[in-house]
């Protein structure tokens, strides 16, 4: 009985050994399964659903530094022909476009990337059969009569689309760091059709673009509105609190003004945007924007302010009547250090800073004096020994001299 119970056992424990081990190998295999469906539906979502839903307007404001725009102003819009030719030279050099279709109630009417992809799907296919033509071009004849009546196909399609849609126009965006690209393009595109047509003309260079700001109901709450985050400012910052509005012209300006690199960001429950940008710039800033019409500028130092909320440390609030009056004295006393100074709108500047920063510059300005009168000072007695010991050498020649003449008065005398 002991042993049958003791085989009995063993084969349970066999059992549950074998029930473990295929269940652990079916939850692997159903892993797998897993991993590789989701990524299939996350790749027809992307490639086959997405493109009919979404506009290409985010990857526009992802393509620069900033979110701003920069948009075709042909009047009338761009034919059907010059449209193709931009989302084609879009496609090769890797730019973001994003296309609006002027209906003809004037009215101006987004594209899907999908319905985007089809205006110029003619165009692609010329020119990946024109690729394939070069790339085997004399080594299978054949082949070679094959890819040509492709080509002529393609062609014909490009054409007829083109007559299809004649009466069609449309704009093109483009992020505003693309502008010139957009411009050479579009007189590319303007070439090319004239061209198409057998017009001769000469070659004009002109600006066909015009710039597109941020509107205000676009601005989010605790969201970077630039690429650049705002909190990787930590140090010899400018920091403007502006209105919404106030933003957008600004943006629009700084753009233009080609200086790209600030960051920006609205905080929830405060209806001013916070844009920082390195001082280096804040010159540039004066002379391009109103400063008066901003809520308020902040310089900070090099350690984010943090020296200023140190609570055994006083802080020292000076105030300059002008700025000139405080760019002498952080130029004399502030370099490198840790502040905190309010522009204000009078032209007058709140300057806050740690009580110990003006204490140790003044100790480091006595040692610096102190080693320069050290070094002076042995200098001067390194001249004075030098002088001395040249004044007792001309003493000796001129006493060997001097004997030397005497001995020879002698001998005269003596002769």
């Amino acid at each position: 009985m002991a042993q049958e119970g003791s085989e009995a056992k063993r084969e349970f424990e066999r059992n549950i050994e074998h029930t473990a081990r295929n269940t652990y190998r079916i939850s692997r295999v159903l892993n797998r399964v897993a991993k590789k469906v989701t990524k299939f539906m996350r790749m027809l979502f992307r490639n086959f659903i997405k493109p009919f839903f979404v506009s290409p307007l985010k990857s526009v404001q992802k393509d620069g530094k900033t979110k701003g725009l920069t948009q075709t102003k042909v009047e009338g819009g761009l034919t059907r022909e010059q449209t193709k030719e931009i989302l084609l030279k879009a496609k090769n050099d890797g730019v973001a476009v994003m296309v609006k279709e002027i209906t003809p109630e004037d009215r101006v009417r987004r594209k899907t990337v999908h319905q985007q992809d089809k205006i110029y799907e003619t165009s692609v296919d010329v020119q990946k059969w024109e690729h394939r033509k070069n790339s085997f071009l004399g080594r299978i004849p054949i082949l070679d009569k094959m890819i040509d009546k492709k080509i002529y196909n393609a062609k014909v399609n490009f054409e007829k689309d083109n007559m299809d849609n004649n009466d069609k126009r449309y704009i093109v965006f483009a992020n505003i760091s693309r502008k010139d690209w957009l411009n050479e393009s579009l007189i590319i595109a303007r070439d090319k059709t004239l061209e198409n047509k057998g017009i001769n003309h000469e070659p004009i260079q002109e600006d066909y673009t015009k710039d597109v700001g941020l509107k205000v109901n676009e601005l989010e709450y605790d969201k970077n509105i630039t690429d650049i985050e705002i909190e990787s400012y930590k140090s010899n910052y400018i920091e403007v609190h502006m209105t919404k509005e106030e933003y957008v012209k600004f943006d629009e300006r700084s753009l233009q003004e080609g200086n790209n690199e600030f960051a920006s960001k609205m905080f929830s429950g405060d209806d001013y945007v916070t844009v920082r940008f390195n001082k280096a710039y804040y010159d540039k800033f004066k002379e391009n924007y109103n400063v008066n019409a901003v809520q308020s500028v902040k310089e900070i130092g090099s350690e984010d302010g943090i020296t200023l909320k140190q609570g055994n440390i006083p802080v020292v609030t000076q105030v300059f009547k002008q700025e000139k009056e405080f760019e002498q004295f952080k130029n004399r006393e502030l370099d490198g250090k840790d502040y905190i100074a309010t522009h204000n709108q009078d032209g007058s500047v709140t300057l806050k800073y740690s009580a110990n920063i003006i204490v140790n510059a003044n100790k480091e300005y006595s040692k610096k004096q102190q080693a320069l009168v050290t070094e002076i000072m042995e200098e001067k007695q390194v001249q004075k020994e030098d002088k001395d010991e040249l004044e007792i050498g001309l003493d000796k020649t001129e006493d060997g001299i001097l004997k030397d003449e005497m001995e020879d008065i002698g001998d005269e005398m003596s002769k």
